[in-house]
């Protein structure tokens, strides 16, 4: 055993040695006053959402406050520093950690977390004001960090000055040469750990396509983290090469389907295989590489308790309303030429599509249609990788390869069930469909496009389509030849006449290629043409700006047109409906 670690520990002094080098940063950008556009939320419940847990695992809270960057004396932890890979910390108390960082309780060891918010909260900034947007996109580089603190474990585990100092930070008063060797071993193992599945990425080219601020390639990292790292078999991680962009979360709690391409329906289920796409602890496999007996293979570090408490939240969340700090909206504009170009040219997908339950009653859903990508012509890349991948799950009792939908179908349902049966509080039987999220099943299903939500409040979310692939409104409506083919993302200041982030290239930006794939900007168009993914009737420059103002407007219009929601049976026409490609106990009839 001894053997090993020196062997180890000579790795990870040579990776330190050609990996310690600090990242390059955009500046920070400060505001003098944050306002909030979030018209439903109180003080208590955006404090709550902000910092609520939910069982994702970073390390123990106390390491990182003492780690410095990979090379150099700079806390990660400083505010300062945590804003520059875009995390929030405008109008957060001081000494606090940033909007969605969130400490907990994890086997007697305070651990630091991810919370939902810190995916799910924007900001918006206009001449000097930050407009906060409650459950908005971030524009955060949550990749970039993930693997700064790699570099910095590696680093810190490898020179022993460095160590020192983090040793005399996490111990204090208790340090001493015996506690600083205890660290040290148990510091080690994370340290070979990181090695080990940042070393395999790293020469796997696991996520060739940059993400950058603002993207993640989600349903590829949780196929990843679940079926990858939580069994212990790296080979099992494919690439991601669809990243997208973070999505806003009003009005989600009452969609019939949710994820851009409608694969998963039960709210619970949503939130869990989110927590462990950002690793929630498992227990598939125990130290010793075996899977554990029982029930136990289930348990896992997921609260919940608090994600129904979120999504409890979430539902009184209301879209954002166009802010008094941003130029005034031309009402007479919105309403007499964008409001008609509205419904010609987007209602037809986009308005709502409300629709009542037997079993819910007095609550008001929306039926969310999943649009054919060979109608749309979006990018596609998401949806194959999706559909066409297959994982080892042998560890997990099951004997054929299967699909990241199918690992996620089997491996929720069974933690969610291990929570409410056997987790430190148990949920009561008689509550579990409220839990579930107004008692949708657990069904998941592979979809051939992507889903058309409202558009209340989405001038508040840049950039556009589900890669993040178009900076403004603007250019959406725009035909192809005149979106821009490179942008740059990471600047948070604000275009109130396009509605979209200043694209401004700069020392830290992401650089958006859309000849890069998954990066495809294509489809979505207006364009006198029948080529694939021309959705409707080119727009001039001075109708697309009609339409931009009545999007500023939308989500206050009680006149907004709606579209008569399918019967709830029928939903099982989705793109690709016929493959059957479903898991779920209520399997597409046909």
């Amino acid at each position: 055993m001894m053997l090993r670690h020196l062997g180890a520990a000579m790795v990870i002094a040579a990776s330190a040695a050609l990996a310690a080098c600090n990242p390059t940063l955009p500046p920070e950008q400060k505001v003098g006053s944050v306002v909030y556009a979030s018209p439903s939320w109180d003080k208590s419940t955006r404090d709550a959402f902000y910092w609520r847990q939910q069982g994702t695992v970073m390390m123990p809270l106390a390491w990182f406050k003492a780690l410095e960057e990979p090379s150099g004396t700079q806390l990660i932890s400083d505010r300062s520093y945590l804003s520059r890979f875009g995390f929030l910390v405008d109008d957060v108390p001081e000494g606090q950690l940033p909007v969605g960082f969130t400490p907990f309780e994890l086997n007697g060891v305070t651990t630091l977390g991810l919370g939902c918010a810190a995916c799910h909260t924007g900001q918006i900034n206009y001449q000097g004001v930050g407009i906060r947007i409650d459950g908005g996109g971030a524009l955060h580089n949550s990749a970039l960090l993930t693997e700064v603190l790699g570099k910095s474990v590696m680093a810190t585990a490898a020179e022993p000055e460095k160590f020192d100092r983090f040793a005399h930070r996490v111990l204090a008063d208790k340090y001493g040469p015996e506690t600083k060797n205890q660290l040290k071993w148990g510091f080690d193992q994370a340290a070979e750990k990181a090695l080990n599945q940042g070393g395999y990425e790293g020469l796997h080219n696991v996520y060739p396509v940059e993400e950058g601020f603002g993207r993640l390639d989600a349903l590829q990292r949780i196929a990843n983290t679940l079926l990858g790292d939580d069994l212990h078999y790296q080979a099992n991680k494919k690439q991601g090469t669809a990243p997208v962009r973070l999505p806003h979360i009003w009005d989600a709690p009452y969609f019939d389907w949710v994820q851009y391409n409608g694969s998963v329906r039960q709210p619970m289920i949503r939130n869990v295989g989110e927590s462990l796409g950002v690793k929630a602890a498992t227990n598939f496999v125990t130290p010793a590489g075996l899977p554990p007996n029982g029930a136990a293979l289930w348990a896992s570090s997921i609260p919940v308790h608090d994600l129904h408490a979120t999504e409890e939240d979430l539902r009184k969340l209301k879209a954002p309303v166009w802010p008094k700090e941003l130029p005034a909206v031309d009402t007479v504009l919105a309403y007499t030429k964008g409001k008609p170009l509205y419904d010609e040219n987007c209602a037809g997908c986009h308005a709502p599509r409300p629709f009542a339950r037997k079993d819910w009653p007095g609550v008001t859903f929306l039926q969310v249609p999943v649009v054919d990508v060979k109608e749309v012509g979006t990018d596609a890349t998401l949806l194959t990788n999706f559909l066409e991948r297959t994982y080892d799950a042998t560890s997990l009792g099951v004997a054929k390869p299967i699909s990241a939908g199918e690992g996620l179908w089997v491996v929720t349902e069974q933690i969610k069930a291990f929570q409410y049966q056997y987790g430190a509080k148990p949920v009561p039987k008689d509550k579990w469909g409220e839990y579930d999220g107004y008692g949708w099943p657990n069904e998941v299903r592979g979809t051939c496009g992507y889903k058309a939500r409202p558009l209340g409040g989405i001038w508040a979310n840049p950039p556009f389509l589900h890669n993040g692939s178009v900076p403004t409104v603007y250019d959406l409506l725009s035909p192809v030849s005149e979106r821009p083919d490179v942008f740059w993302v990471g600047n948070r200041e604000y275009d109130p006449v396009k509605l979209g982030y200043i694209s401004t290239e700069f020392s830290g930006a992401t650089r958006i290629d859309t000849g890069v794939i998954g990066n495809s900007n294509r489809g979505h168009e207006f364009a006198d043409s029948d080529r694939p993914g021309v959705i409707g009737r080119a727009l001039k420059p001075e109708e697309r700006l009609a339409i931009i103002e009545y999007l500023k407007v939308l989500a206050e219009d009680p006149r907004q047109p709606t579209r008569k929601a399918d019967e709830y049976a029928g939903d099982n026409r989705y793109p690709c409906w016929e493959m059957k490609i479903y898991w779920g106990p209520n399997p597409p009839k046909g």
